[in-house]
């Protein structure tokens, strides 16, 4: 079975999103634009053939990968693709090189995660107009 790349890191930071998109692409060597993630406003590069997502989620900075390469996804219609999870570290290296504190999401993150998205969800059927992520989160 064919594997990929994929993680999910997380930090906290006083610093603004644009500073932490700035230390990401000096790590990676990459550029980011804006766009969105997960149908969030956030900054969004290629790394691997992984669409990479850094995001405002709750109080924390979010970096997240999928894959998006069309030969992944047509690779995966063919046979199923094993994904291989590199989390804790990309969270190391990154803590490691740069000015933040990155961690992988604790049971507690995600219970967190769940309640604001499913907040999200319901605000976005109350509404008639569609929501404004940055004033919901």
């Amino acid at each position: 079975m064919p594997k990929v790349l994929e993680f999910s890191v997380r930090t906290r930071a006083s610093d603004s999103l644009d500073d932490v998109r700035k230390s990401i692409e000096g790590a990676f060597n990459i550029k980011f634009a804006e766009g969105e993630y997960e149908f969030a406003p956030a900054y969004v590069s290629n790394l691997l053939g992984m669409i990479v997502g850094l995001f405002q989620w709750g109080e924390d900075y979010l970096l997240e990968t999928r894959i998006e390469d069309i030969r992944f996804l047509e690779a995966a219609e063919k046979r199923r693709l094993e994904p291989v999870r590199v989390s804790e570290p990309v969270a190391n290296m990154l803590t490691i090189i740069g000015p933040y504190k990155w961690r992988i999401a604790t049971p507690e993150d995600e219970a967190k995660d769940r309640a604001i998205g499913e907040e999200l969800d319901r605000q976005q059927l109350d509404d008639e107009a569609p929501p404004t992520w940055g004033d919901r989160l």
